[in-house]
């Protein structure tokens, strides 16, 4: 066989190999609990699909680019036929096996095949969580950065979606443009040369992030002039202390840091995507910190990245002179810093999944197709993933009442802040009022937990709480209260 035909088949072997992990992964993924927050993006896209626009129909903390590309999977999907949660979990799939197939051709097809099993096997519940497409849609860019050098690796196509893919991960979130903030200064520090950072990727890379913040003032101007500055006048309240993000991360994170540096001081010439890697590891990791939520989902850009980046300074390195031993052994702390969360969490997501199922039975007892449900509730964890099931509407622009919390513990932010939060929290009641008043849903779930996502890890009861409000009291009076399922007091409208 010559050159070429055994290259055209080594080609093809990556795709198949590269498929059937994917393949695998979607028979896994669906099998399990969709992620809450997932959810709530394709609610949201369903939205914005029949006219709605972000930031009045759809409001959140973060700007509207995942709602928008849910706008597309999910046209996408009903044009097949497919359920939304199918739609979503293939889009998410397509991503990854996309950022693999470029792997295979800019790396290696063990490199691909590496990434690709950390990007489907490390996530768990996680899966589809705007933290996932980041660390899918960074790979190419990380690749890049680490190969703008070498012409030959990398042509100009591909070097521009490189560029688009990263463009759009790191525009996911805000926090997320720390990661190639870190990679270029860590290769400025180490290269000392600033035409490498001013190269036409990195301006690409800025022109798509202002494009993309003028489409949001032109699109869903309320974003800016509304959303964002409601978000900071009660989201703190969902804000946990630094001393409470160390004792919960501080030792996973210290482990793959101390086995990152071990790995890199273990091989005397370190590849440039290795450098890439460990340098967006830190980035991710400040991304993380610096929301000071504390939730694990925040931190799997950080633990992908480091997982991905050891298993191939590994396979570089094979090659390479160092200590081939030591280089195992300093693999180990990062992957169980890794993977523990993933594996601690499976009984989570089992709970989620058998909550999900309990919630979309008793939805779909109480209401018809197209009928509304709304909850007072902090998270939309096991609720949306019902209400998708079922072919129900969401009834709220929101995931959830984020400001009731603000408005309970509206005091604690001092005679300066409490003021503006009391007002914000009680000009989205109103407007909630309002809302559910002109189109009663037909199901009203209230949680009943005793833990509540915004409360300080304080007991808090909605019941008192909704009986204070006269109005909210009217609202409930047309409401029979039905058997409670999964943590949730469940009252149904009468017809």
């Amino acid at each position: 066989m010559d050159a070429s035909k055994s290259k055209r088949w080594t080609g093809m072997g990556s795709v198949v190999a590269l498929f059937a992990i994917h393949a695998l992964g979607f028979v896994l993924v669906r099998s399990g609990a969709f992620n809450h927050d997932l959810a709530f993006v394709v609610v949201g896209g369903q939205k914005l699909l029949v006219g709605g626009q972000f930031g009045v129909d759809v409001t959140d903390p973060n700007p509207p680019l995942a709602w928008w590309l849910a706008t597309a999977f999910l046209a996408i999907g009903n044009a097949l036929r497919l359920a939304p949660q199918t739609s979503a979990t293939v889009f998410t799939l397509a991503l990854s096996f996309g950022a693999c197939l470029f792997i295979a051709r800019a790396a290696g097809t063990r490199h691909a095949i590496a990434a690709a099993i950390v990007l489907l096997a490390l996530p768990g519940y996680d899966f589809g969580q705007r933290e996932h497409w980041l660390a899918i849609l960074a790979l190419p860019w990380l690749l890049a950065a680490a190969d703008w050098r070498d012409r030959r690796k990398l042509g100009r196509g591909m070097r521009t979606v490189a560029v688009a893919s990263g463009a759009i991960g790191f525009c996911l979130k805000p926090y997320f443009v720390l990661i190639p903030i870190a990679v270029e200064c860590w290769f400025l520090v180490r290269r000392r040369s600033l035409a490498d950072a001013l190269r036409p990727g990195n301006f690409g890379l800025l022109a798509i992030g202002v494009l993309y913040g003028l489409s949001v003032w032109a699109l869903a101007p309320e974003y800016y002039t509304r959303v964002l500055p409601d978000t900071l006048a009660i989201y703190w309240a969902f804000d946990v202390s630094f001393a409470e993000i160390l004792r919960i991360h501080a030792l996973p994170s210290l482990l793959i840091v101390a086995g990152g540096a071990m790995l890199l001081r273990a091989t005397t010439s370190v590849p440039p995507r290795a450098q890439a890697l460990a340098a967006a590891t830190l980035g991710a990791l400040l991304a993380a910190v610096l929301q000071f939520k504390g939730w694990q989902y925040h931190f799997l850009p950080e633990r992908a990245f480091a997982v991905i980046g050891a298993i191939w300074l590994i396979i570089d390195a094979a090659g390479l002179p160092g200590r081939a031993v030591f280089r195992f052994v300093a693999l180990a702390p990062i992957l169980f810093a890794a993977l523990a969360p993933t594996v601690q969490r499976r009984g989570e997501s089992a709970g989620a999944l058998r909550d999900e199922r309990a919630l979309a039975a008793t939805i779909r007892q109480w209401s018809r197709p197209g009928e509304g449900v709304f909850g007072f509730i902090t998270t939309p964890r096991a609720v949306l993933p019902a209400v998708l099931r079922t072919d129900r509407r969401w009834r709220s622009g929101a995931c959830c009442v984020q400001f009731v919390p603000a408005l309970v513990r509206g005091d604690e932010r001092g005679p300066s802040g409490a003021g503006r939060t009391r007002a914000v929290a009680t000009r989205k009641l109103d407007d909630l009022i309002a809302n559910l008043a002109h189109d009663p849903p037909r199901i009203l779930l209230v949680d009943d937990r005793d833990f509540k996502l915004g409360f300080d890890a304080k007991p808090f009861d909605y019941a008192p709480w909704l009986r204070s409000d006269p109005r909210l009291r009217r609202l409930f009076a047309a409401y029979r209260e039905r058997p409670g399922v999964a943590g949730f007091r469940v009252f149904v409208r009468q017809r």
